[in-house]
């Protein structure tokens, strides 16, 4: 599911009305500078907009190194005008969609990336793009695309019996041919190509290079498509050595280019995770005792000189701490200040520190937890015994999970209305499952406050099968006698969120 979520982000939708771009001159793509500084998007919305096309806002997903991405909502004022600022280490990449304009833009600290946006009387769209990158108005339309076009329409494969030495060779020629395939594409600048080869690279670091066992048990699923599960033979793919893993310094995952890269964190959550690899967790380390028991794996994957990569390794484990809501203790904040030569890096853990604890006071005794035991009944009841328990209020569901990064943006989103109607009857209910790990969630709860529910896989895949739904986040609206109203997959925005719970008043 995480990854069809980073994939929205991704593989954007077809373009339809004439466009006419203005660029800048194709330059080398610069290494991202380590620094740490507030990145400004702005820009205007021009012309003979058709009615169809206006908007009051524009919908931005961020992804910035080291922490997972957030959801944000930027406000078009009646002139035309928006502005998005935020702190960010090195670049940020986004991905705006609206009824104007849908693409990928990134935003660099201390500098302002510009928009422009205008409608000539025909409804075709003059658009106009800046800052030091030098991407063009055609690079940030078609990104997205090429992307999707360069890792789709392979051919189905059911040999899932490949030996791990011959799948090598397959993983490093499938990368070298994506690389010669994005050549071609003339739509695109030299820049925007050198950054979606680090894209494709990063994908296929987790889809492909850490995906060994999961492609052969997906390609023996394929074979037997026909085949009724429990006629099968309980096939388990070969578990590859930690020396397979070498085949990743072909990635050269030291170049700092890798930043530019939107996929750049799932990736390395994917590598934290490799059971072979077994990269230690920093928690409860200092750097230097990390360094020592991480020796063999950042051997494996980078070589002699882990550098960059090593780093950024070390700044995304103690980002990641910080997003469980987590602050840094006081001994690694000096092992932090100590370590990092560049002080940027301690810069945007600081900083996140400094935000969380600044939450985590302001929220302390003002949210109502409470955490329900799930109702004994049968899993086609679930639903109505959870709505009835709060008859005569209007019920906001929220399906969720800890590691859903939209699910947790649209949380912090909400917090307003949800103390606007902290006084009324309106109920905010949130809904997990298993794929939450049990301590994580216990541990995030008492941030979000409301009612909550933690359910067995089983009934969760009822639900959605009920529901008729299969992403998150999720919402279901119910009014006051519990009958289902609003239903909305992905988040509504606030204002929609308010205008669905007045509707039922």
């Amino acid at each position: 599911m995480k990854t069809a979520i980073r994939m929205f982000s991704l593989c954007l939708l077809l373009y339809i009305n004439t466009v006419t771009v203005y660029s800048q001159t194709d330059n080398e793509l610069p290494a991202p500078r380590f620094k740490y500084g507030i990145a400004t998007l702005s820009g205007k919305i021009t012309g003979d907009i058709p009615d169809s096309m206006k908007t009051v806002s524009l919908d931005l997903l961020l992804n910035k190194p080291f922490f997972d991405y957030t959801i944000n909502q930027i406000p078009v004022k009646e002139d035309g005008t928006f502005t998005f600022s935020t702190p960010v280490f090195a670049v940020g990449s986004c991905v705006i969609r609206s009824s104007v304009f849908e693409g990928n833009v990134y935003i660099i600290p201390g500098e302002e990336t510009r928009l422009e946006i205008n409608f000539d009387k025909n409804g075709a769209k003059q658009i106009i793009t800046s800052n030091s990158l030098n991407l063009t108005a055609a690079d940030a339309m078609n990104i997205g695309l090429v992307f999707r076009d360069i890792l789709s329409n392979n051919p189905a494969n059911d040999n899932y019996s490949m030996p791990i030495e011959e799948y090598s060779k397959y993983v490093v020629d499938y990368t070298e041919k994506a690389m010669v395939k994005l050549q071609g594409y003339a739509e695109l600048s030299a820049n925007a190509k050198q950054i979606l080869s680090y894209e494709i690279k990063t994908f296929l670091l987790h889809m492909l290079y850490l995906g060994y066992e999961d492609n052969m048990q997906m390609r023996y699923n394929y074979k037997y498509r026909d085949q009724a599960k429990d006629e099968r033979v309980n096939f388990v793919p070969q578990k590859p050595s930690i020396e397979y893993y070498s085949i990743l310094k072909h990635l050269d995952l030291n170049d700092s280019r890798y930043l530019y890269a939107s996929y750049l964190q799932i990736a390395i959550g994917e590598l934290l995770k490799n059971k072979v690899l077994n990269i230690p967790p920093i928690e409860g380390l200092t750097i230097d005792e990390w360094l020592v028991k991480a020796k063999e794996p950042l051997h494996i994957i980078t070589g002699a000189n882990p550098g960059f990569f090593c780093n950024v390794l070390i700044a995304s484990m103690y980002a990641a701490q910080l997003d469980a809501m987590k602050p840094l203790s006081e001994i690694q904040k000096k092992d932090i200040d100590t370590y990092f030569t560049d002080k940027s890096f301690a810069e945007v853990l600081f900083s996140r520190d400094e935000e969380i604890v600044r939450m985590l006071n302001s929220q302390a005794g003002n949210k109502k937890l409470v955490k329900n035991e799930t109702p004994a009944v049968a899993k086609e009841d679930i639903m109505n015994a959870i709505v009835a328990k709060y008859k005569g209020k209007v019920v906001v569901v929220d399906f969720w999970a800890t590691w859903c990064g939209p699910c947790l943006a649209a949380m912090k989103r909400t917090e307003a209305i949800k103390s606007e109607y902290a006084d009324k009857d309106v109920v905010f209910v949130y809904i997990t499952n298993p794929s939450s790990v049990r301590k994580t969630w216990e541990e995030k709860i008492p941030q979000i406050g409301g009612e909550h529910f933690y359910l067995t896989d089983e009934t969760w895949d009822y639900i959605l099968e009920q529901y008729d739904f299969s992403g998150i986040p999720t919402y279901l609206v119910f009014d006051k006698e519990g009958k289902l109203k609003r239903k909305s997959v992905s988040f509504m925005g606030v204002e929609k969120m308010r205008e669905w719970i007045e509707e039922l008043f």
